[in-house]
């Protein structure tokens, strides 16, 4: 982790202790055992919840799932003796899966510092991004995402925050992190959108801007000297930049950031919203397209074909998310005309969640929950695509509550299967074994675990 950012994490953590109290968490740590009895558990999202189960958690991870609300003692061999089980009480909840959020930017500020830059009243600094990213995390967390995939950042901070949770120095969920959007110059993601410019000052690719094949890959392969899980690139356009919606790399540039990509065995995100670059996009083997509103059914059917994941970010195409940012209405217009996730749902695309959490306030992913649903996907197919679809794109072994999985769980009051607002309140979330929301309360602070051991992604 850089120096500075060391420092400015390090101080937000005091910050962050003493207004905990300096509470710290002894329930469910992960080097705690724990028996949760759950009321309902959907265990596998997509197949039909069991009743009344009691699921067993050493080192973090699933040990065993058993019918019935069973003592730690009736588990035989799982839990050595003598040692002390926490068992936490869901009776009168429904438990399922921690929700994974595949499109976030996890340091962006949203409102106040983009709506300056825009006007040119402010920039944002390393610190900024830093300090920003430390208190969003808590707030993704705590509204129940245990896992999260940042795609396009500043350079340093969101790997810095990924590492400071990973280690246990930050409350926050897994992060995958793309760092900076791989962008062609004047497209969609240069300038770093109101980013300082003496972020950028010395070394041209630090806002990810690259022109032609070569350049290309010497940009993919300094993301991942930077320590990138994956790679974003932007295959269009964007409203928010004012960039339209047309192809803004060529197809051996696009060629050259996959294939240079997946040779360091990453998955490449594509940032899209015209058919034609998607369909370009799509002949270069990206693994997910971002957006994708303008997407027709040749594209789609492309799409199934290969098995691509769309990441739609519908919340976004609403002008009230967007903090009045002026020249953000016309993508809602369009995409309500293409209807591009409603086919690509109808068709049986692959479909993981995402919102782009960033360009609206963070910890209010769940509402993107509620409008797939109202734009037709069933509430089961929403759950499935916010946890199995989404790790599954993630790679990561989360996204269902199984023997050897890691113990990332939440916990509602009500059955989101039959309304899926239940899921923007709530009342219980585990990750990888620790304890950070009960009774619908954050108890947040330091994590207990001990600095520096990290928590593997895979």
């Amino acid at each position: 982790m850089p120096h500075s950012l060391s420092v400015t994490l390090l101080c937000l953590l005091s910050v962050t202790t003493a207004f905990a109290g300096g509470h710290t968490n002894t329930l469910g740590t992960t080097g705690d055992p724990v028996v949760v009895h759950a009321g309902t558990l959907l265990a596998k999202p997509g197949n039909t919840p069991r009743k009344e189960s009691s699921i067993a958690i050493v080192n973090g991870r699933i040990a065993a799932i058993e019918a019935g609300y069973l003592e730690p003692a009736e588990f035989g061999d799982v839990f050595r003796r003598p040692q002390k089980v926490s068992v936490v009480n869901l009776r009168d909840h429904f438990v399922l899966p921690g929700l994974i959020d595949a499109h976030v930017h996890m340091t962006a500020q949203p409102s106040v510092f983009i709506r300056n830059a825009q006007t040119g009243g402010g920039t944002i600094s390393k610190t900024d991004f830093a300090l920003n990213g430390a208190v969003f995390a808590q707030r993704t967390l705590a509204a129940g995402f245990t896992a999260v995939r940042d795609v396009g950042a500043d350079d340093e901070s969101a790997f810095a925050l990924r590492d400071a949770i990973n280690q246990g120095v930050l409350p926050g969920p897994t992060m995958l992190v793309s760092g900076p959007t791989l962008s062609s110059t004047g497209g969609h993601g240069d300038k770093g959108f109101g980013a300082s410019e003496s972020l950028h000052a010395h070394v041209r690719r630090a806002e990810g801007v690259c022109d032609g094949a070569a350049e290309c890959a010497r940009a993919v392969r300094h993301n991942v000297k930077l320590g990138a899980d994956l790679i974003k690139f932007t295959a269009s356009g964007g409203f928010m930049s004012g960039t339209g919606t047309q192809q803004m790399y060529e197809a051996d540039e696009m060629r050259a950031i996959v294939e240079t990509a997946h040779g360091r065995g990453l998955k490449v995100a594509a940032h899209v919203y015209s058919a034609d670059a998607a369909r370009v996009a799509l002949d270069a083997g990206v693994d997910s397209l971002e957006h994708g509103w303008l997407l027709d059914d040749k594209a789609l059917r492309q799409m199934k074909k290969q098995g691509t994941y769309l990441v739609p970010t519908l919340l976004i195409s609403r002008p009230s998310m967007w903090a009045d940012m002026a020249g953000t209405g016309k993508g809602g217009v369009l995409r309500d005309e293409a209807k591009a996730f409603e086919k690509a749902y109808a068709m049986g695309v692959r479909i993981a969640f995402g919102t782009d959490v960033g360009i609206f306030d963070h910890g209010q992913n769940a509402l993107e929950l509620e409008f797939m649903a109202e734009l037709g996907m069933s509430n089961a197919d929403v759950i499935y695509s916010a946890t199995t679809a989404a790790a599954d794109l993630l790679g990561i072994d989360a996204g269902q509550i199984a023997p050897g999985a890691r113990a990332d769980l939440i916990a509602v009051a009500g059955n989101p299967l039959e309304d899926i607002t239940e899921l923007q309140r709530v009342r219980f979330v585990m990750k990888s074994g620790e304890i950070y929301t009960q009774d619908g309360v954050y108890r947040g602070g330091v994590t207990t675990r001990k600095v520096g051991s990290p928590v593997s992604l895979r």
